[in-house]
């Protein structure tokens, strides 16, 4: 498993007949694996790809918002916009005995994971929990002449076949192979930024 590098200014792998050419031509490396997206349990490809930060912008600046004062932060369930009682994941984890446990349905917030007062403020008609329980196709259309850079991300998705996915859909629910191509359209999505990379899929899906 050691990682064996060749000579930047010869291209030559040591010990080894190999030449590798136009290396100059590769201004980054990136190995897409399929690990999980995110490390919480709130962590979503909305939340990973940064959509939500610019999601959480648009909110805050609803007249709704800012005649109660909210702030972008009030739209995070990792932050004031989270319900108290569950921590912002929607369900209570309860041990049941003999090392089994349950989750049951949030009885405060009801399975959002947010407080009444972020619910209440609307975008275009839809709330926080509307927003990410859109699937990438339905977000894109939602989103097309609200934020750039969220549709430019969420039409990427669709180019690596995500389209079906929910923005807020949780990262325990997500396969290896989901996590590559979010990781992947992650990577697409930065314009000029992605090019002259070199990107490496371990065990690539189609």
């Amino acid at each position: 498993n050691s990682i064996v590098k060749c000579d930047p200014s010869t291209g030559i792998m040591p010990n080894s007949k190999t030449i590798i050419e136009g290396i100059e031509n590769i201004r980054r490396c990136y190995v897409i694996d399929q690990r999980p997206i995110g490390r919480s349990q709130t962590s979503c490809p909305a939340t990973y790809t940064g959509m939500m930060d610019r999601v959480r912008k648009l909110f805050a600046n609803t007249p709704k918002a800012k005649e109660l004062g909210l702030k972008a932060g009030n739209f995070s369930v990792n932050s004031k916009g989270g319900c108290r009682f569950c921590k912002g994941i929607g369900y209570k984890h309860y041990h049941v005995g003999w090392g089994n446990f349950i989750d049951v349905k949030c009885e405060k917030c009801e399975g959002y994971g947010f407080v009444p007062e972020t619910m209440s403020v609307l975008l275009d008609g839809k709330s926080i929990c509307d927003i990410l329980n859109m699937s990438i196709d339905e977000a894109t259309d939602f989103f097309e002449n609200k934020d750039s850079q969220i549709t430019k991300i969420c039409k990427t998705l669709q180019r690596v076949g995500m389209g079906y996915m929910k923005l807020g859909q949780k990262t325990p629910t997500i396969s290896g192979g989901e996590s590559q191509r979010i990781k992947l359209a992650k990577e697409l999505s930065k314009g000029k930024l992605a090019t002259r990379c070199l990107y490496i899929l371990d065990e690539p899906t189609t």
